[in-house]
């Protein structure tokens, strides 16, 4: 399949037939990311979920980042391959033992933050890969006026190749 746009929403391609509903595909060279102020959120937990399949293997790429450049809240692939979940205003900076390699793989994430404990998680395919407990309170995931960029880091680099789907996020559930 050929893609000629950065972002393809519905990624629909030019393959007659073929569509993943309510998806983007980003082009790493393209520099190609989404990004949108936060508005007032609704307490201080939330829970994140999305579809990903990955695109060029090759360097460090931000998927979610929340927040101000300098020290921002993220989860994106290290050059490691590993998945790097990184609430900076909390304290918390992990990554997991498991690699992500497989440029033909969907995988289904679900974050979540507990504001009222400061217990965290990540889940790939219904499996925990992170989990702990940090300081409780608001991230930058939920800090109105903060941004929320798809793709990419705030200002631009390490940048996403590939596809997002399904991506939900909801305030004050965990």
């Amino acid at each position: 399949m050929v893609f000629q746009n950065d972002i393809l929403a519905g990624a629909s391609g030019t393959a007659a037939g073929y569509s993943i509903d309510q998806s983007i595909r980003f082009d790493k060279t393209a520099s190609s990311r989404l990004q949108l102020t936060q508005g007032t959120p609704d307490g201080t937990s939330w829970t994140l979920s999305w579809w990903m399949k990955r695109g060029k293997i090759d360097a460090s790429e931000m998927w979610f980042i929340n927040g101000g450049n300098a020290y921002p809240d993220y989860i994106r692939f290290e050059t490691s391959e590993k998945i790097r979940f990184r609430i900076f205003s909390r304290s918390i900076d992990n990554t997991t033992t498991a690699v992500f390699r497989d440029p033909s793989a969907w995988y289904h994430f679900v974050a979540n933050w507990n504001g009222s404990t400061g217990a965290y998680n990540l889940w790939q395919n219904n499996v925990s890969l992170i989990s702990g407990t940090g300081s409780s309170g608001e991230t930058y995931y939920n800090k109105s006026g903060e941004f929320f960029s798809l793709g990419s880091q705030g200002g631009g680099g390490n940048y996403y190749d590939g596809y997002l789907s399904e991506i939900v996020k909801l305030d004050n559930t965990v």
